[in-house]
């Protein structure tokens, strides 16, 4: 009983120094280590540079991106388009029937981050260069890799699942003009391979 007691309890003891080396791991990757990483888990950055347009659908809404940022989001039910919400690097425009408004402030800020997402087919390599690492943040269970930016006077924080480095949330916060509080979530599920490569939310 002795010596079961003493190899469970050794057991036990190298699972949580094993934990502790992979916790350890995880803290001391750089923001450039997780950069790469979350690259190669979506493809490697040769296939995303290739990828010149992507196209997909969430619900009702049709979005049609273009590499170098410009994005379409047509929504409607086919063939009738109700908006169209047009996105450039200057500007982001929406037409509803006809009627043309041009948007500002959150509303821009959130649409252009997604533009930037969707023309890296998902990943941050269109962040790169403006990016901040926070860390490991913890919720409940899950550690997740916080990488933050700033668009038009919000925070944009990224989060990274730490097993397969691929974006879990995109969260948007700040104040309003008004100086009210602002908060946008964004939760991508499981990615699943496409067409040879791993890239698109399931």
């Amino acid at each position: 009983m002795i010596i079961k007691a003493s190899a469970r309890l050794a057991a036990g003891v190298a699972f949580l120094v094993v934990l502790g080396l992979i916790a350890q791991a995880q803290a001391d990757l750089s923001l450039k280590d997780i950069l790469e990483k979350n690259l190669q888990a979506s493809g490697g950055r040769e296939k995303i540079v290739r990828v010149q347009n992507l196209v997909f659908k969430i619900g009702s809404s049709r979005y049609v991106t273009a590499s170098d940022g410009r994005m379409k989001v047509l929504t409607g039910k086919e063939p009738v388009v109700t908006e169209a919400i047009l996105i450039g690097k200057d500007k982001v425009q929406r037409n509803s029937f006809n009627n043309i408004t041009e948007l500002s402030g959150s509303q821009k800020a959130v649409y252009q981050t997604l533009a930037k997402l969707y023309a890296g087919v998902f990943s941050l390599q269109k962040f790169e260069k403006e990016l901040q690492l926070q860390g490991l943040k913890s919720f409940g269970p899950e550690k997740l890799y916080q990488l933050s930016t700033k668009a038009d006077g919000l925070t944009v924080d990224f989060y990274l699942r730490t097993e397969d480095f691929l974006l879990k949330r995109m969260v948007f916060h700040g104040l309003t003009p008004e100086g009210d509080k602002y908060e946008v979530n964004y939760d991508y599920p499981p990615f699943v391979l496409a067409r040879g490569r791993t890239g698109f939310p399931s």
